[in-house]
Formats: structure tokens, C-alpha cells, sequence
């Protein structure tokens, strides 16, 4: 990034609060549980929606105990004057070129060692897929270090508005397509969504941009979805017309139609897994299933041996319907300490999410960084735990190490008060004064 940028100063959007996304994720989840196929006429049973509802309820509570409406915080954006301001993009640009050394080297070993990658052995007709790919441990440090690394190139793209930045920003994501893993995907255009949103304010032009890249979005997911092995392109797309009942076109316009679907199925199986669940459920009261995520590969074949288990043992609830094996956040949680010990975790996290929330809407790019994974692993609740796994710890590792290494490069942040908007009035964004060319 230039260091002679000028940034442009916006109040974050209402979705980039915790209670916010929180509440109309889960809101619409339940909603599209109670008209799903899915669920084949279950009930949603009183435990579950307590538990949805308790959920959303003390999210909104721990937002207005921190007071983020009474002592003004999001009134407040914490910026240096320009010479610190220099050395930090400096420090920042230092920062990108080792990171993407270190990664970029990380990737070569490993597509060296296993000869090729799932994109180009789907292309060549080798059997292996996705899940083949990377070398196990390393594979999830070279993950943590992609996130930071692509969230920092869109940092540099907001702030200086460069397209340059935008390209780098998109192939770093497109990373995401030659390894063909949908998780990860999902899980970093949601930390871009993340830091959009504490960034930039909605407006009606940007909402027309945004959906017509969350439609090629679309596209891609149901390419990853359905070649991500090489024989399960028929089989995929079998079970959505079957489920569905629905005729697809051979077409781009079938294609988002099926890959819609699919989206939907994925939404709500979780949900119906937890339901089918959670009156039978009988924890543990050990963690067990809780610490798993947080062993390195290696480590954890070696403590759980999980390979070795039946493929419905690996699981901490049964599933209802077999073609799905996720059953949302709370299913490690209610295995291992039942229902209060759900609430209890949850609650932990909130506070989390709401003390980074706090720093990042006063600009400061270490929690932001940090966030923006908590953003994303709060939209993700409904599918799977993602704050419980070695790339949320990673996230929040780096992410506190990168804002020291801010202080340490100019020191602190300097509040500049902006003042609320009047009412019926929308609020200009406010460019900083231009800095020296370096």
C-alpha cells in the first residue's frame, strides 16, 4: 500500500455486530428448519429452540453490558497522525512480503512432495481429492498464515482503494479453488464479509456489487461441491434432484439453481441433526470431543485414533440423515458438558466477541484481523464449531502479534471523536489529510 494513501474514514455497518449476525443467522436457519424436506415432519423440539433462543437472547445482553450504545465507543476511531501512520503501512508492508514467503514456500513444498494439487488431479484423472491434499500439521499453520495474509491484501485494498490490491486479493482467494475445499472457501470470503463490514457502510450500489459476486460465488461453491472428488459429480447431483424432487438444466442458471439447493440442504441438516439429538443425548461431562480440534493431525490420530472408529463414532451426536455428518456448533459441546455447559461456553465466547468487537470499530487492524475469524465463525455456528479448532487460536495469536508489532512500529493510536449523524441525515465518509510520498 502506498504510504502516502489517503483512507477513508466510514462507521461500520449494524452487521458487523455480534448480536446482529448472530440473531439473523440462527433466526433464518430456524426458519428454513421448519419448511426444510429434511426434517420429514420433526418437531422442533423445546430443548433446541431454549437453547437458539437463550442463545440469541445473551448475545444482545453482552453487547449492551459492554455499552457500546451508552459511552460511545462506536463514535470513536482510533487513528495516528500521518508520520506514524507512514511507519505502520511500512510496517505492514514488511509484514505481507513474509508472510507470503513463508506461505508461498510452505505451498510449493507440499505440491511438490504430492505432485500436483486436487484441481490439476481432477484435470488429469488421479483419483485423490481434496482431502488428500497437504501435509498433515504443517498444512494447518500454512492455513492460519493464508487467512492473515489475504484479510492484510483487502486491508491494503480498503484503505487505498488500489485495483491493484483487489487482484491480489482475489488470487489469493482463488487459492481456495485450485485445492478445491469448500470449507475454507466459505470460511475466508466470510472473514472478507467480516472486515467489509467494519469498513464500509451499506448503501444500495454496494449491495448490487455485492450480490452479483455472492452469485459467482454461488457458481464456484457448486463446482467445488461437486468435483471435488473425481466420481462424485453424478452422485451429488443426484441426491439434490431426488431430495428436492426438482428438475436442473444443464445450464449456469441450473447450475446456481442446484448449488442454491444445496445451500439450503446444508443450512438446515445441522439444525435437524442437533434436533434429533438432543433429548437423548447423554454427556459426558469429561471434554473429550471438545479438545480434538485443538491436537495437530498427528497428535490427534495418535490420542483418538480416529480413523480406526466407525465412521458414525467419529461423530459426538448420530446423524439423522447420513449424507450430512454436521450437527452445528453446540454438538461437541452438549456431548461433552450437556446443555448448561453449552450456555456456560457460549457465554465465554461473547465476551470474546464482543471485547474484539470493541477495538476493531476503533480501527485497530490487530483486532480487526481477529474479528473478522470471529465474525466468520459466528455465521458458521449453524454448520459446525469453528472456535474451537488451531486456526481460530492461530487467528487470534497472529492477529494480537500484528497490532503489537503496530505500537512497537508508531506507537499508539490516537482517538478522533465522530460525531453520531443527525437523524434522516447520511453521514459523508471522511478523508484523512494526505500523507508524504515515501
Amino acid at each position: 500500500m502506498n504510504p502516502g494513501a489517503r483512507p477513508i474514514l466510514e462507521p461500520p455497518s449494524a452487521l458487523s455486530r455480534p448480536a446482529v449476525i448472530f440473531g439473523l443467522v440462527w433466526s433464518v436457519v430456524v426458519f428454513l428448519f421448519l419448511v426444510s424436506l429434511l426434517r420429514e415432519d420433526m418437531a422442533l423440539e423445546l430443548k433446541t429452540a431454549l437453547l437458539v433462543g437463550g442463545s440469541i437472547a445473551v448475545f444482545f445482553y453482552m453487547e449492551h453490558f459492554f455499552g457500546f450504545s451508552k459511552d460511545g465507543s462506536s463514535r470513536r476511531l482510533f487513528f495516528p497522525p500521518p508520520e506514524i501512520y507512514q511507519r505502520q503501512v511500512l510496517y505492514i508492508r514488511r509484514l505481507k512480503r513474509t508472510l507470503l514467503t513463508v506461505w508461498a514456500t510452505g505451498v510449493v513444498l507440499t505440491v511438490i512432495v504430492q505432485r500436483g494439487f486436487p484441481l490439476l488431479w481432477g484435470l488429469i484423472g488421479d483419483p485423490r481429492g481434496y482431502a488428500d491434499f497437504g501435509i498433515p500439521t504443517l498444512n494447518g499453520g500454512l492455513v492460519a498464515l493464508y487467512i492473515i495474509l489475504t484479510l492484510l491484501s483487502f486491508h491494503d485494498y480498503l484503505a487505498s482503494g488500489r485495483l491493484r490490491y483487489a487482484v491480489h486479493t482475489v488470487l489469493l482467494w482463488s487459492y481456495c479453488l485450485a485445492i478445491m475445499n469448500r470449507g475454507l472457501m466459505v470460511y475466508l470470503i466470510l472473514n472478507l464479509a467480516g472486515y467489509y463490514l467494519l469498513s464500509r457502510r451499506l448503501t444500495g450500489h454496494r449491495l448490487l456489487r455485492i450480490g452479483a459476486m455472492a452469485l459467482v460465488f454461488l457458481y464456484l461453491l457448486n463446482f467445488v461441491a461437486e468435483n471435488r472428488h473425481a466420481e462424485s459429480k453424478a452422485t451429488v447431483r443426484q441426491y439434490v434432484e431426488e431430495t428436492s424432487e426438482g428438475v436442473f438444466q444443464e445450464s449456469v442458471l441450473g447450475d446456481l439453481k442446484r448449488g442454491w439447493t444445496w445451500l439450503l440442504f446444508y443450512a438446515t441438516a445441522p439444525l435437524v441433526n442437533l434436533n434429533y439429538n438432543i433429548d437423548s443425548v447423554e454427556p459426558n461431562y469429561y471434554p473429550d470431543y471438545t479438545l480434538r480440534a485443538l491436537f495437530p493431525t498427528i497428535v490427534r490420530e495418535q490420542i483418538f485414533q480416529m480413523q480406526r472408529q466407525e465412521y458414525e463414532n467419529r461423530y459426538a451426536l448420530q446423524m439423522a440423515n447420513t449424507a450430512f455428518n454436521t450437527f452445528t456448533f453446540y454438538a461437541n459441546y452438549l456431548r461433552d458438558f450437556g446443555l448448561w455447559g453449552c450456555v456456560g461456553i457460549l457465554a465465554l465466547i461473547q465476551v470474546l466477541a464482543s471485547r474484539f468487537y470493541r477495538s476493531a470499530i476503533q480501527g485497530q487492524l490487530g483486532p480487526k484481523l481477529v474479528y473478522c475469524g470471529i465474525f466468520a465463525a459466528m455465521i458458521l455456528t449453524p454448520f459446525t464449531d469453528f472456535f474451537g479448532t488451531l486456526i481460530m487460536i492461530a487467528q487470534i495469536s497472529i492477529g494480537t502479534l500484528v497490532q503489537a508489532g503496530l505500537r512497537r512500529a508508531g506507537g499508539e493510536f490516537i482517538p478522533v471523536d465522530r460525531p453520531p449523524p443527525r437523524r434522516g441525515h447520511r453521514p459523508r465518509p471522511r478523508p484523512l489529510p494526505s500523507l508524504p510520498a515515501a
